[in-house]
């Protein structure tokens, strides 16, 4: 009788388990559509009140657009120069190892550069590097030029473009600053990088690999000119969320 009464209940429980597995996973993913659902709509009068939000979105959105491209003409020119894995393996390891000794060293001289530019001009070094790096590659479609594309990207990426970034974002409020923060990491992140494939699956087959380069021109170009906008209104930037910052104090303070 004890055999068979387990043998019931373990019956009975594989039975079950994927039925309310199933029913806690429908659950979750209502309450998860219902947070997406209510983040877009906290966020849209933000994008339509704040410039500099939606200058925010570009930042964001364009570089992430670009780098699906450069990444497939990355993979073109060393598949074309290393015809052995063995060779594109060795490649990878000293390319790698150079790549994290220039990033060493530049750590030193970043603290200098913003201190000496601020915010608003070290954040063009980015897309003007991407211009760059592009133009290079609709002349020179070689190595050399790929390598300087992927270390000065990377290393600009990481060392004055996403911490100029991060302190932006903290000209926001406390009390939008996470959901905005979300958003851009996220949503925004996920579109550029979708629209970047998107652009790569439309025009590969009718595009050489270089040519590919005067699309992401289009793309740097406008990076640039959300740049100057910053750069146009900061201080009026600067001056508002002061205004804001001081209100907040005064109403702590009563």
């Amino acid at each position: 009788f004890l055999f068979f009464g387990t043998f019931v209940i373990l019956r009975v429980k594989k039975i079950l388990t994927p039925i309310l597995q199933t029913q806690s996973t429908t659950i979750k993913k209502k309450k998860k559509d219902v947070s997406v659902f209510k983040q877009i709509s906290e966020i849209l009068p933000l994008i339509k009140s704040s410039p500099l939000l939606r200058v925010f979105i570009i930042l964001i959105m364009t570089p992430a657009v670009l780098l699906p491209i450069f990444n497939y003409q990355w993979g073109v020119i060393t598949n074309r120069t290393f015809t052995t894995e063995g060779g594109l393996i060795a490649f990878y390891g000293y390319f790698k190892g150079i790549y994290n000794i220039l990033t060493f060293f530049l750590l030193f001289f970043i603290g200098r550069l913003f201190a000496k530019f601020g915010i608003a001009k070290i954040l063009f070094i980015h897309p003007v590097n991407y211009l760059l790096v592009f133009l290079g590659l609709i002349f020179r479609f070689d190595l050399i030029m790929a390598i300087y594309g992927r270390v000065s990207t990377n290393i600009f990426r990481s060392t004055t473009n996403r911490p100029a970034l991060n302190m932006l974002l903290q000209l926001f409020s406390d009390d939008i600053r996470g959901r905005i923060s979300a958003f851009l990491k996220g949503s925004v992140l996920r579109i550029g990088g979708l629209f970047g494939s998107f652009i790569l699956l439309a025009f590969k087959d009718f595009l050489l690999p270089e040519h590919l380069s005067y699309i992401a021109v289009v793309f740097c170009l406008i990076l640039i000119y959300a740049c100057f906008s910053l750069k146009k209104r900061y201080s009026e930037i600067l001056f508002k969320n002061l205004i804001e910052t001081q209100i907040d104090l005064q109403k702590l303070g009563e």
